[in-house]
């Protein structure tokens, strides 16, 4: 891990949910289609469960550099959709960068 962080009154929790997050991004998929190729069987649905570190929720995101994967994001607290949205932002302003 380069950096984490968490806002004040955050539960702990919540930075590991980040990390997991980012943890299963760096297989090179955002976390939601994670998720979608993880109930496309009850094999894999079951499987997950045994595998620690790995999260399906909304907001991982892999971070490509010109085509390379280079790392991931995970961002957690909030409501999945909105979760992927600030990945989403923090993933661009590190490509732009």
């Amino acid at each position: 891990m380069v950096a984490s962080g968490r806002m004040d009154g955050v539960p702990a929790p919540i930075l590991e949910f980040a990390t997991d997050k980012a943890y299963t991004a760096i297989l090179g998929k955002p976390t939601r289609d994670f998720n979608e190729r993880m109930s496309s069987g009850k094999g894999l649905e079951l499987g997950m469960v045994n595998r620690p570190r790995l999260c399906a929720w909304e907001g991982g995101l892999p971070v490509y550099v010109e085509g390379a994967l280079i790392g991931a994001l995970g961002v957690s607290g909030a409501a999945g959709p909105e979760d992927a949205a600030c990945a989403t932002v923090a993933v661009a302003r590190l490509q732009a960068d």
